[in-house]
């Protein structure tokens, strides 16, 4: 109860502190522009955060710090309540929040809380579907499921292998929880364009994110990229709410325009990006 009465108390928050004259403009939806914002989730900048995700990864296996990132959470016990917090909270509020905020903005015709509802909603689902996909492609085991000391340690091939299209034997990378969190306050964050609503959405995914790590249920590795990813596409994706004229106009357009050719047909692709 106490994760859902946060949920909510950040949903009223939103609204309060959304004052976009732009969005007061038009009455936004969840499946707004679909196909121009996935295009520009996954090009430019974002692709930028998001291959940083990828290249992480590597680096902090082989460096150990995955491994001593772990050690220096071991036998915690004293935190398992904050964990039990942020496994709660990073399942409830990425739903919660973005329905509480596009159901009232609808329901009294607020469109300060229906337009970061709907990009929220969108952002928060576009990413979970990313991110499940790297899980099933990439499955690689948690934490939690490899015994033994030995395992705290980056040269440990049970702790840092990776299983691709084995659901069975683990979906650790990237962190859900986290690419969840960080894909609600980044949406919300530039949809609203508050910085009042940045501080505690950031600050709740930040909390989720350090809870993954204290409750031994991500390596940190897991949740450094699940946090680029999520701020990928979350924050593009609500900046496009939030300014959907510019996104129309810098839509990703293309045609195949047939050229003929002496003894030959071929085609050019034209278009703008």
């Amino acid at each position: 109860m106490d994760v859902r009465l946060a949920s909510l108390g950040l949903a009223l928050a939103t609204c309060v502190c959304c004052r976009d004259a732009r969005a007061q403009e038009r009455r936004a939806t969840p499946v707004d522009e679909l196909d121009t914002h996935l295009a520009h989730a996954f090009t430019g900048l974002p692709l930028a955060l998001e291959l940083a995700a990828v290249a992480a990864t590597p680096t902090l296996i082989l460096s150990g710090a995955d491994g001593a990132t772990r050690r220096a959470f071991l036998g915690r016990s004293q935190d398992a309540l904050y964990s039990r917090y942020a496994v709660d909270a990073g399942y409830v509020a990425p739903a919660l929040v973005p329905l509480a905020l596009f159901t009232l903005g609808a329901l009294i015709d607020a469109p300060s809380a229906r337009t970061p509802g709907a990009a929220s909603l969108q952002a928060v689902v576009v990413g979970v579907a990313t991110i499940f996909t790297l899980k099933w492609l990439t499955g690689r085991p948690y934490p939690s499921t490899i015994p033994g000391s030995d395992a705290t340690h980056s040269d440990d091939p049970r702790a840092f292998g990776f299983h691709p299209f084995s659901l069975d034997r683990g979906t650790a990378w990237p962190s859900g929880h986290t690419g969840a969190a960080f894909a609600l306050a980044s949406s919300l964050t530039a949809a609203s364009e508050s910085w009042w609503v940045g501080v505690a959405s950031y600050g709740f995914a930040g909390s989720i994110a350090a809870g993954m790590l204290v409750g031994q249920h991500h390596w940190l590795s897991d949740v450094l990229a699940g946090a680029l990813l999520g701020q990928a596409i979350g924050g593009s994706i609500g900046r496009d709410f939030a300014h959907p004229t510019r996104a129309r106009a810098g839509a990703v357009s293309w045609q195949l325009v047939p050229m003929p050719m002496p003894g030959a047909t071929g085609v050019v692709v034209t278009g703008v990006m």
